[in-house]
Order: structure tokens, then C-alpha cells, then sequence
């Protein structure tokens, strides 16, 4: 009977992990909500995009302050396609880092105030008919909101 329990639980949580991973990276619309502090009273967002047609799809982890905040699958699609991550998290300085299955490490700091919203783009990079631009995250901060061509 123990063991049945044991086995049962096991396999509901292997489908929901499943479930949960799926998702994560069938993205269909909409601003996915992220909590970095379960107190914090700020808010990043958080716009991710893949911006390459050589790497079509690109998996991408994110982390904020060492935890592991994002990871899924970025699809390049048109090229115009910044999925929305609202992420709450506590004032004061932090550190974003970006690594990509194509052996892309990228980090950043920025500070954000209490019961701020400030809003960050974290694009990656790819055109190898460039020599000059090799693979590569660009990632910006600012005050008000974005706005995408």
C-alpha cells in the first residue's frame, strides 16, 4: 500500500512537471507572471526575444541573484516576437544572467527602486554573414515602458 502511494504521487508529479515544462515553452500570448521575492513590491519587465534566423530556436535560462528564474525555448517566428515576463522581485541592485544553448553567457546589474516598475529587453543575437557579431545577448534597462517596432 506504501509503495502504490509512493508510486502514484511520483507519477502525478512527473505529469505535472511535464505539464509545466510543455507550457513553458508553447508560449501563446500574453505577459507570464515570475516571482523572484515572494515580498518583493517591485516589478521588472521582462521582455525576451530571439532575434536570429540562423538559430531559429534557442534555448535560453535566465537567472536573478544565482536563482533560476526562466527556461524554455525562444522561437525567432518573425522576428518580432518579445515574449512579456512580469517579474516581482525586492528593490535594490540585482544581477541578470542570460545563458543560451549556443554557449552564450551574458550578465548585467541594475537597480530598481521600491514599488518601481522598470522595464528590460534581453534580446539574442545571431547573423553569421556578419564575422564581426558573433553569437550574443543585448540587454537594456530603462525607466518607461518599451515600445517595439
Amino acid at each position: 500500500m506504501r509503495i502504490t502511494a509512493l508510486a502514484t504521487t511520483l507519477l502525478v508529479s512527473v505529469a505535472c512537471l511535464s505539464a509545466a515544462c510543455a507550457d513553458a515553452d508553447n508560449y501563446d500570448g500574453g505577459t507570464i507572471q515570475v516571482i523572484a521575492d515572494e515580498a518583493g513590491a517591485s516589478t521588472l519587465m521582462l521582455y525576451i526575444s530571439n532575434q536570429s534566423f540562423e538559430d531559429d530556436n534557442v534555448r535560453i535560462e535566465v537567472r536573478l541573484d544565482g536563482r533560476a528564474l526562466i527556461a524554455r525555448q525562444f522561437a525567432v517566428g518573425n522576428q518580432h516576437n518579445w515574449i512579456p515576463h512580469s517579474v516581482t522581485l525586492d528593490a535594490g541592485t540585482h544581477t541578470l544572467t542570460a545563458t543560451s544553448d549556443t554557449g552564450v553567457n551574458h550578465s548585467a546589474t541594475f537597480e530598481i527602486a521600491d514599488a518601481q516598475t522598470r522595464y528590460a529587453v534581453l534580446d539574442y543575437w545571431y547573423y553569421p554573414n556578419d564575422p564581426s557579431a558573433p553569437r550574443n545577448f543585448s540587454f537594456t534597462v530603462q525607466d518607461d515602458p518599451v515600445g517595439f517596432d
